[in-house]
């Protein structure tokens, strides 16, 4: 039987209760890109294990290795302490089989145990129901997580930033940026700012610098095809081309291919403040020398300049997973916001 709902019907956003009725709630915790599902043994292995995991434990696109989008923990209802309840991203599944068919609990609930923070709902006849309704649904979880947790980091970058960049890009560009605090100015020209961050992060007994690169730059809009990724990356090569790696002759570039591997960068529409945005994931490499990483773009018509503006986030980690620092770069784009007066 098909479900005739769609997902964005069904979101509930509300105030929950048991421990949650308190006034003030707690801080959320959890590491960004973890999901706690709470689920009992009998349904979790009859099937449902394979569903989360493909659910959430996908391959992210565009990185260098395979990393999944989201780590998944699973704990039994009795294994669910007030401790962990104030987990940021949180699945109570359960069956029912007094509970009609088609006529399933699929919601997700603001705050109930903790400040920004997710829990989804769902109880259902049957886990072939449940199955039906992730399948269904999966995409927009999938956004909903990310667009939560952008909005976390965007929170805590508010908290600790660098606000004299800020008040750079706000001059030069006209727009508001969230920007972390420990980025300095690599290049500044004329429609093209070059951010830098360098993180020393321990691995074993020894120290490394994860290198982030923040990108604001103008292309000119043409027609509707300016929009496509030929042409934003044709674009993107022209710029990068002014980030210089430590050989000689060597520059920024965009991975297209690899031996007989397809790697060409992965678009998809967005709204970004309300107007029209294209985002793109992509992989870039140093020519002359063995620097590499992924990239996050995001691209939208600036109405008052006539122009496409981009902003785009790269991660230099060789020892690390690159999912977190992405996410990272990723809540900064998406923190775009123009002049109301720009936005006809």
């Amino acid at each position: 039987m098909k479900h005739l709902f769609l997902f964005s019907f069904f979101i509930l956003f509300a105030t929950s209760c048991d421990h949650s009725k308190l006034s003030t709630k707690p801080a959320h915790t959890g590491s960004p890109g973890e999901i706690l599902i709470v689920a009992e043994n009998n349904l979790w292995d009859a099937g449902l294990d394979t569903l989360i995991y493909n659910t959430f434990e996908f391959y992210m696109p565009m990185l260098p290795q395979g990393e999944p989008a989201f780590r998944v923990l699973h704990y039994t209802s009795k294994q669910f302490s007030m401790i962990l309840e104030r987990h940021r991203n949180i699945a109570v599944i359960k069956t029912d089989p007094k509970r009609p068919y088609g006529q399933p609990i699929f919601r997700v609930v603001k705050d109930k145990w903790a400040k920004n923070q997710l829990v989804i709902e769902v109880e259902a006849n049957s886990l072939e129901e449940i199955n039906s309704l992730f399948k269904e649904n999966s995409a927009n979880l999938i956004a909903l997580l990310n667009k939560k947790e952008n909005e976390r980091l965007q929170a805590r970058f508010s908290v600790y930033s660098a606000n004299g960049l800020m008040e750079l890009v706000n001059r030069k560009f006209d727009i508001n940026l969230i920007i972390p605090e420990g980025f300095k100015i690599a290049k500044d020209t004329t429609n093209f700012l070059w951010l830098h961050r360098e993180k020393s992060q321990s691995k074993g007994n020894n120290m490394y610098f994860v290198i982030t690169n923040l990108l604001i730059y103008y292309s000119p809009h043409e027609s509707d095809s300016s929009f496509t990724e030929k042409n934003l990356l044709k674009w993107r090569d022209y710029y990068v081309k002014n980030i210089p790696a430590t050989s000689e002759n060597s520059y920024m570039k965009t991975v297209y291919s690899f031996e007989d591997m397809n790697l060409y960068p992965e678009g998809e529409d967005v709204e970004i403040d309300g107007q029209y945005g294209r985002f793109i994931r992509g992989l870039w490499n140093m020519e002359n020398d063995f620097m590499g990483g992924p990239f996050v773009s995001l691209s939208t018509y600036d109405n008052r300049k006539q122009k496409i503006l981009t902003i785009e986030g790269q991660v230099f980690a060789p020892k690390f997973d690159k999912r977190e620092y992405l996410r990272e770069m990723e809540a900064v784009l998406f923190s775009l916001k123009f002049p109301k007066e720009k936005l006809k």
